[in-house]
């Protein structure tokens, strides 16, 4: 499986409204980096960032590996970030269509999907039912910034695991996918 590869930006600080403005290392000093997802601030907060960082391993399964799905670049990026930066190996596709084909051809490569709910091409619960079709149990988590769209009985039906809302922080994200990925769903 080739993981999308996005270089780490070696930068002082961000700026939260513009993040392709940057802060020269001198001007950061005390700085805390804020990330936009959504028009919702997620801040790593010094007392936060002091704990002792999660990493996506069960003791002898080796990393996680997720498929992320989602149409948005900027949601993309923030995502792909977050789930790095927990330790993810993480697969990104931009249709639902590109993220059936990737796995169809390798659904015994992925340990969790996580999709958008709505997007342009495919809805995420009609993503959610083709996987389960491809490989059932795969869990499926959706991630929508319309929860009502999306009704409990019908996330069930088409055999999603969790619906997280959007904006999400980080520490929403981990514990969002903790249950999914201990097949808790």
């Amino acid at each position: 499986m080739r993981t999308q590869e996005r270089p780490k930006k070696k930068v002082a600080a961000r700026c939260p409204w513009n993040p392709g403005l940057n802060a020269p290392a001198e001007a950061a000093q005390g700085v805390t980096e804020t990330r936009m997802l959504h028009g919702a601030g997620i801040t790593d907060h010094p007392a936060v960032l002091a704990l002792r960082p999660y990493k996506a391993y069960v003791k002898g399964m080796g990393k996680k590996r997720i498929l992320f799905i989602d149409d948005e670049d900027l949601l993309q990026e923030a995502i792909y970030e977050l789930l790095t930066e927990m330790g993810y190996e993480v697969k990104v596709e931009e249709t639902g269509e590109e993220a059936i084909r990737t796995f169809t051809e390798h659904p015994q490569e992925f340990d969790l999907v996580l999709t958008d709910l709505m997007m342009l091409d495919m809805m995420g619960d009609e993503i959610a039912r083709r996987i389960r079709s491809i490989r059932p149990g795969m869990p499926v988590v959706v991630m929508t910034g319309t929860p009502d769209n999306l009704p409990r009985s019908k996330a069930e039906a088409a055999g999603v695991c969790k619906v997280l809302g959007k904006p999400l922080t980080k520490a929403e994200l981990r514990e969002g996918l903790r249950g999914p990925l201990s097949r808790d769903c």
